[in-house]
């Protein structure tokens, strides 16, 4: 049923009880990563957006990536983790767009590899219409304080930063 209609009670006490891993920042829940995919890119992708995908980024963040086309938005994708690429496409669209997200995985499922996460820092101070959006689902449980991820570990807390994550990968939970 949709949260809109009804909330348990046993859902906010999730949430809040999920928080904690979080340092007290809030956390949203949903019955999967996908489904969270789904809903949060619908939700703060507009069509004045620029989005532009890892090569090597889950599909279950690219294909909602898929129907904001729909809408409008521009989708571009660069090639796994070549950052010279990516800030050629920002400068190349900055004036373009009101916001450019680039969108990742915290630990590539695939390959185990990582983000640079000291250049993605170095890209949010150049460019302040330059947003993150990652999946971290594969660096919960074994990285980072209370096990909150690599990408919260590295990145922390910002308004232009989106971290989706799981107990479902290493905390071997579901949902």
């Amino acid at each position: 049923m949709s949260r809109a209609y009804i909330r348990p009670i046993y859902i906010q006490e999730l949430e809040e009880l999920m928080s904690q891993i979080f340092d007290g920042n809030k956390v949203i829940c949903y019955t999967s990563t996908s489904n969270a995919h789904i809903s949060v890119i619908a939700t703060i992708i507009k069509s004045n957006d620029l989005v532009i995908l890892d090569q090597q980024v889950h599909f279950s963040v690219q294909f909602p990536c898929k129907n904001t086309k729909l809408q409008g938005t521009e989708v571009k994708m660069v090639r796994h983790s070549d950052y010279r690429m990516l800030e050629e496409m920002i400068r190349e669209n900055y004036n373009k767009f009101n916001r450019i997200w680039y969108m990742a995985d915290g630990v590539y499922s695939m390959h185990g590899d990582l983000p640079d996460t000291d250049v993605l820092k170095s890209l949010l101070c150049k460019y302040p219409k330059f947003y993150l959006y990652f999946d971290d689902a594969h660096g919960m449980s074994w990285s980072g304080k209370n096990g909150a991820g690599y990408i919260y570990d590295r990145l922390g807390v910002s308004e232009r930063i989106v971290i989706i994550s799981t107990l479902a990968k290493g905390f071997g939970c579901v949902g």
